[in-house]
């Protein structure tokens, strides 16, 4: 805006040159708000350049409960293998065989499990993609920017994640190929409950979605400034001094 007449003609008489003066003072003015944007923009499109491009796929490691599976097992059997080695004093023989017998079932049991948890390999969990998180089981990706909040907590089974999504967003369906994902239409709540995967602690689990969901929303602000920057945008002030009386 022109500073009224009055003020321009009070600045006239106490500097020699005030309309020098004032095209110095805007164009300094102008120039540290275009460095903050600049500096501003940086950090969103460092903040965006820091996840990539690639979809990144999480699988639950599942192979630390295999072995101890397999290790209960053994463990089991080798005892049975024992008994019969050895007997069981004070039991008949009905006794000491049905004895042998469930400790064998049980560590055959628990063995097997855990081999066949080792030759499933590691199931996927989650896939992160720079728009959207997709979840095996759900018949859409959830957008990041349909995440009005989340929360993760540690359980026995593993990280439970829970996501709320705004009213107005599509709320996904369950479909067949998940585990561990509850629905909450009513709520609009999804949660989902996944082991960690290798080598990556609570805390990078939820570094890692922080990231991204980071990277979605300065996205969405570069696009917003994108729009705005292609707006012809005036930016010479008019300035105009008069004498002082």
């Amino acid at each position: 805006a022109v500073p009224p007449p009055q003020a321009l003609g009070q600045l006239a008489a106490y500097f020699a040159d005030p309309d020098g003066l004032s095209r110095a003072v805007t164009a300094n003015f102008l120039g540290a708000v275009r460095e903050q944007e600049a500096a501003f923009r940086a950090h969103l499109e460092a903040t965006v350049a820091e996840i990539g491009t690639e979809e990144r796929a999480l699988r639950e490691n599942t192979r630390p409960g295999a072995i101890a599976l397999l290790v209960a097992g053994g463990f089991f059997a080798g005892v049975a293998l024992l008994w019969i080695a050895a007997g069981l004093p004070g039991l008949s023989a009905d006794q000491a065989r049905l004895v042998v017998a469930v400790a064998l079932a049980c560590g055959t049991i628990l063995a097997g499990f855990g081999a066949f948890r080792l030759w499933r390999g590691e199931r996927t969990t989650m896939i992160l993609r720079p728009e959207a998180m997709a979840i095996p089981g759900l018949d859409r990706p959830i957008p990041w920017d349909s995440v009005a909040d989340l929360d993760m907590t540690l359980g026995r089974t593993g990280v439970v994640t829970r996501l709320l999504l705004p009213p107005e967003a599509p709320f996904p369906q369950r479909v067949p190929g998940g585990r561990k994902v509850k629905l909450d239409a009513r709520r609009c709540i999804v949660t989902i409950t996944a082991g960690l995967p290798r080598k990556m602690t609570v805390q990078d689990f939820a570094d890692l979605i922080g990231r991204y969901r980071h990277a979605a929303e300065a996205r969405r602000i570069l696009a917003g400034t994108e729009v705005s920057s292609a707006r012809p945008a005036n930016t010479d002030i008019p300035i105009s001094v008069r004498p002082a009386p």
